[in-house]
């Protein structure tokens, strides 16, 4: 009788051991779960890459549009009018060279093929934070750069730089207070600046010669704020 009372409570033991070992911890299930688990970010991606016919590309559009309103919102805030000026409504176009810009009164326009360089939600970020950046300093008439063009070029050039390193400042301190990745702006600039649609055609930097200076400043930017950061 001890016998078979030691042997049933020896198996007992043994089942525990073993419902223990075969039953993971559920924190750390949930963890590894989260960890492979797409964003939004990500599946919107994967949509957009995946176009096999006109209904899906303008559904896919459709969603980016709603997913770039919210990404707004999450960097400007609830109140769009009060942080721009404006309620700004993004587009999202069909075009085979990435394209972004802020257009007279509130459009904020941007192509799939820049979305298609974007590997993060943080890079993504940065594309929109510095397009509301140029209706915050309201750049998003062109039409003083259009017209110095006619008689003055350079003037012209250093006009269109000026605004781009100013959104380009502002965007950094709007991604930094709203928490995104700073490092994004300058690795979305780099993929611009080595894109090339095609092998025969040339590099953007080559055709865009503010890229080079806009990386550069960024980096000094974010070199000059971490250092500010460690005294």
């Amino acid at each position: 009788m001890f016998y078979l009372s030691s042997k049933l409570r020896f198996n007992s033991l043994l089942a525990v051991i073993v419902v223990c070992l075969l039953t993971p911890n559920l924190s750390q299930s949930e963890a590894r779960n989260a960890k492979y688990r797409p964003t939004e970010f990500n599946r919107l991606k994967l949509a957009i890459i995946k176009l096999s016919d006109t209904e899906s590309l303008y559904s896919s559009m459709d969603r980016w549009q709603r997913y770039s309103e919210k990404l707004l919102h999450s960097l400007a805030g609830d109140d769009l009018i009060a942080f721009s000026g404006v309620n700004p409504v993004v587009n999202i176009v069909f075009e085979h060279k990435p394209n972004a810009f802020a257009e007279y009164p509130n459009k904020l326009i941007i192509s799939n093929e820049l979305i298609n360089l974007t590997t993060s939600r943080d890079e993504y970020a940065f594309v929109l934070a510095h397009e509301l950046a140029h209706f915050v300093l309201k750049h998003h008439s062109h039409a003083r750069t259009k017209m110095l063009s006619y008689s003055n070029p350079s003037e012209a050039f250093q006009t269109y730089l000026n605004d781009e390193l100013a959104a380009d400042r502002l965007a950094l301190n709007i991604m930094k207070s709203s928490g995104f990745k700073q490092s994004a702006a300058v690795s979305i600039l780099k993929k611009l600046a080595d894109y090339r649609s095609g092998d025969t055609t040339p590099r953007l930097a080559s055709i865009y010669p503010t890229l080079a200076i806009r990386i550069h400043k960024l980096e000094d930017q974010l070199s000059n704020g971490q250092r500010a950061f460690l005294q």
